[in-house]
């Protein structure tokens, strides 16, 4: 699950210091509202400084995909909902084991998913059961209490392996709980309802079934409910879930702030439509949702708002930050990286943004790096949270690494990987020591406290529900977007600051960077960097320019940033 591979021009006309008294005042009071913010997340230390609290591992789903597939069904024949496609995909190799009452068509059989395992005991199925990455294991139930571990155990090793488990049975408030372990089926961090239609078309009976699925969803926080409508099939394919059949599926989801002053009520809750997939150009968000990013808003839910009015304000109070926009980097910029990371003494760590298990360990940017003489250049990958927080042998090149690099993707990768985890204290600890740390793309926006265009599906939203507190938090009060002229996104970036006035917002163009000290940011390359204090106040600075981050202001850069 993891890869470690080692190898021995301003505008404004005001003088500098004017500017630095401003910037010194503004400074004042935003450390009294971090002062007085501690009483809703922060901590102190024993000399009376502020300091956040350590992001929590148990903010995060502990598993964030399954390595094979799900399929949930209320009977066999609602199986018959689904495409050829999807069916060839399943395989012909398939353990079925009946727990209830199966009554198998001939056009079920067709689908290839019965075979003679059917007519023997359970009992005797799971104590000979094979897992198969081409095959099936089809479940039906009630199931016997006596046999649930067994079944359970079942399931998991075949979903292990990569294969597909169907779950076939009328759900009553089926669940798995992420923290033990123990699963009482089917799906992750959810309750799942049969019966459950969507829109206008519920009978009294179904809306009533769907008040119980809201209860239900309440009454087990961190949990996400779902509902599928009568002969709906719902697949969960690695976290990406989509449904078949036209009834749909319903989401339930907490409400995420509790109404003041009384309980919360089932109406609270927070309903979205999952619908089949009936064209090309039908909007993937109707047809197609991350589970993981459902669980989030499911555990967002129940944490202190995030984010909070008053964060503190964006100082880097030891160390560097290089945040590049995206599409290359500005002449000599990774030069001055390896320099400020102790140059032949350095020992440095990459950190690619992928989605797969593994990567490839000749990464172009460890190559540079041995080219360039550094003591040490390590690649650190892996997609599992538990060995991030809980494996010395994979974190131990943090422990004295003197700069990280993290590289462009997707930037929930990150998220889904380090955050709160032990790899991310030592992350930060790096820059507490005084060391440096770079990213571009993704590893830009990543660097911030507020995660930008996170959406795990598609990255055309700059907000995306579950993922907002997802930054590793190496700047914080600021909200960070790259690619940003060159993909048209300054009309999200402003959406973002009117809804988070109490964050700046950084927009970084391609082959552009900002260099970070303290709290002044240095442009680098042939772009610019758009400030943004409010949809309207926004300043755009280019090459050689300083922006006092604290201060909201372009200033007159010091013999220092001049170096």
């Amino acid at each position: 699950m993891s890869q470690l591979t080692s190898v021995s021009s301003c505008k404004d006309a005001c003088s500098s210091g004017a500017r630095s008294t401003q910037a010194l005042g503004k400074s004042i009071w935003s450390m009294a509202l971090f002062l007085l913010a501690a009483q809703v997340g922060l901590a102190f230390a024993q000399d009376g400084r502020p300091q956040p609290i350590v992001e929590r591992f148990s903010d995060w789903p502990a598993e964030t995909t399954v390595t094979g597939s799900i399929v949930l069904a209320d009977s066999l024949g609602s199986l018959e909902n689904l495409p050829a496609s999807v069916r060839d995909s399943i395989g012909s190799a398939a353990t079925t084991i009946g727990f209830g009452a199966i009554e198998p068509s001939e056009d079920i059989q067709k689908l290839g998913i019965l075979s003679s395992d059917n007519g023997q005991a359970p009992e005797v199925i799971l104590d000979s059961f094979s897992p198969s990455t081409n095959g099936s294991l089809v479940l039906s139930w009630p199931i016997a209490p006596e046999l649930v571990t067994k079944a359970e155990q079942a399931a998991r090793d075949q979903l292990a392996a990569g294969g597909v488990v169907f779950f076939v049975g009328r759900f009553e408030g089926n669940t798995i709980d992420d923290q033990s372990k123990i699963a009482r089926f089917p799906l992750p961090g959810s309750v799942v309802f049969s019966g459950i239609e969507n829109g206008d078309k519920a009978s009294p009976e179904e809306s009533a079934a769907r008040d119980k699925l809201r209860k239900s969803t309440l009454a087990r926080p961190r949990h996400v409910g779902l509902g599928l409508g009568e002969n709906t099939v719902l697949i969960l394919s690695g976290r990406k879930m989509m449904c078949f059949g036209e009834a749909g599926a319903t989401i339930v989801l907490p409400p995420a702030e509790t109404p003041v002053g009384r309980k919360t009520k089932t109406e609270d809750c927070l309903t979205e439509q999952l619908v089949e997939r009936t064209g090309r150009r039908q909007n993937i968000k109707t047809w197609l949702v991350d589970l993981t990013q459902l669980r989030r808003r499911a555990i967002e839910a129940t944490l202190e708002p995030f984010p909070g009015p008053n964060p503190a304000p964006p100082i880097v109070r030891s160390g560097t930050l290089f945040i590049v926009g995206g599409g290359g980097l500005p002449k000599g910029l990774m030069k001055d990286f390896v320099t400020a990371a102790g140059g032949s003494e350095a020992k440095l760590v990459y950190v690619p943004c992928r989605e797969e298990v593994e990567v490839p360990t000749n990464s172009r940017t460890i190559q540079e790096w041995k080219q360039m003489g550094v003591a040490s250049a390590t690649l650190l990958h892996t997609k599992d949270r538990i060995q991030a927080n809980e494996d010395p042998e994979f974190y131990r090149p943090l422990e004295d690494a003197t700069g990280i690099w993290f590289g462009g993707g997707r930037q929930w990768n990150f998220s889904d990987s380090y955050y709160g985890t032990k790899t991310h204290q030592l992350m930060k600890q790096v820059l507490e020591r005084g060391g440096v740390i770079g990213g571009s793309s993704a590893g830009a926006s990543i660097q911030g406290r507020y995660l930008a265009r996170a959406t795990p599906i598609q990255n055309f939203d700059i907000m995306a529900p579950g993922y907002e507190r997802g930054g590793l938090g190496f700047l914080t009060g600021v909200a960070i977007d790259q690619h940003f002229t060159q993909r048209g996104r300054g009309p999200d970036l402003e959406s973002l600051v009117r809804t988070y006035p109490q964050h700046l917002g950084i927009g970084i163009d391609e082959t552009t960077a900002i260099v970070v000290k303290k709290n002044l940011a240095t442009v680098r390359g042939r772009g610019d960097v758009y400030f943004y204090t409010s949809p309207d106040t926004i300043a755009k600075v280019g090459d050689g320019g300083t922006y006092d981050l604290v201060a909201e202001q372009e200033v007159e850069p010091t013999a220092e940033d001049a170096d």
